[in-house]
């Protein structure tokens, strides 16, 4: 045979080989899928359940409600601070009372996307009781173990006297989740940068005004505190601590740059809080870590300030009556340095404002402090 015809014949073998392999491939591909269709579970058609049967499954597959007697839980009511306080009441009723106590779904929620999540567990949603609301102070005066009433503590309860001697406890509820520390502990680093601090003590400066406004003259026949009573807060404080760094959070930050940043001129008072009452959690964080305080009013303020565990400036006397929150914290012992709200200029000043005259600036004053 010829060169030619051996070339030939080889050429028509080896497509043979070729296209044998090919077919084998296809085979191997196939028994695959097949192998692979038959793993998996069949759908089996049928008709759709009724709305009637998903209720059901629904219902049976929540987690049952708790009996309806000897509960005890807290209404929420208010913002992140006063929440923070009907958490706190409940752990202090529990602690008192050596009852069980419940968390409503809702109040739970809220927390937890600050705080690290609750040990006290919360209470199904769907799940409907005769609650008995009642304050702190009656449910402690009149609950027994044997008693299988259902309270709710109502009432915005400010009740620091009770859920202090169980302050550890309190405040290991109140653990932030790991990014707000973090950022927070970023945020106080750039803003000493910013001034040129290398290791500054951090005053937190929460001033709260917006609906305090209204708030005060109906509840305890008083009026905001104003630029005076934080000048002499900051003196005070920078009296007692040369490397102060005065970090300002608040809810009308506007008011705070003009009547406080701009006028003083001072470069160791920085804005530092974003003011958004919606999203509260990022300035509570940089409130706690700062070393020491001054606030206002409010149950936000508060929180930093507890949180914090440092030197504590708050004023007294701008009401008739003083507040919940300032008998409470009074009345627990807790060592903060009081300053009367207005001094007899402010009050001068205040008189000619209502009579529509201008009024003066005057010189700030020593702050007169209140044990």
């Amino acid at each position: 045979m010829s060169a030619l015809g051996h070339l030939g014949s080889w050429c028509l073998t080896a497509g043979r080989r070729r296209s044998i392999a090919r077919l084998f491939l296809i085979c191997a591909a196939l028994l695959a899928l097949y192998a692979l269709s038959k793993s998996r579970p069949q759908v089996l058609e049928g008709p759709r359940p009724s709305p009637e049967d998903e209720q059901r499954l629904e219902r049976s597959a929540a987690p049952a409600c708790p009996p309806s007697e000897c509960l005890i839980s807290a209404a929420k009511g208010g913002r992140l601070g006063n929440i923070m306080f009907e958490y706190a009441t409940l752990l202090a009723a529990s602690h008192i009372l050596q009852r069980p106590v419940w968390l409503l779904a809702e109040m739970k929620d809220i927390l937890e996307k600050y705080f690290e999540p609750l040990s006290t567990p919360a209470l199904p949603r769907g799940c409907e009781y005769n609650w008995t609301e009642i304050s702190i102070d009656a449910l402690i005066k009149n609950a027994s173990k044997d008693d299988e009433q259902s309270y709710l503590i109502g009432g915005y309860p400010t009740s620091v006297h009770l859920f202090h001697p169980i302050r550890d406890r309190v405040l290991r509820e109140f653990t932030f989740r790991p990014e707000l520390p973090l950022s927070a502990d970023r945020r106080l680093a750039e803003l000493a940068r910013q001034v040129n601090m290398t290791s500054p003590t951090f005053i937190g400066v929460h001033v709260r005004r917006t609906d305090y406004a209204q708030w005060l003259p109906k509840m305890v026949e008083g009026r905001l505190v104003d630029r005076d009573f934080l000048e002499r807060a900051l003196a005070l404080m920078r009296s007692r601590h040369r490397d102060a760094l005065f970090v300002v959070v608040s809810d009308d930050l506007e008011w705070c740059r003009r009547e406080l940043v701009s006028r003083a001129n001072s470069s160791d008072i920085v804005l530092a809080g974003d003011g958004v009452q919606s999203r509260p959690g990022a300035d509570l964080a940089l409130l706690a870590a700062c070393n020491h305080f001054i606030i206002t009013h409010g149950t936000f303020g508060f929180w930093g300030a507890y949180m914090s565990g440092g030197e504590v400036v708050k004023p007294t006397g701008y009401g008739q009556r003083k507040t919940g929150v300032e008998n409470n914290v009074r009345h627990a012992g807790l060592n903060w340095t009081w300053i009367e709200a207005f001094t007899s200029q402010t009050t001068a000043e205040a008189a000619e404002i209502v009579g529509g005259r201008r009024s003066s600036k005057g010189t700030t004053a020593e702050p007169v402090i209140r044990h």
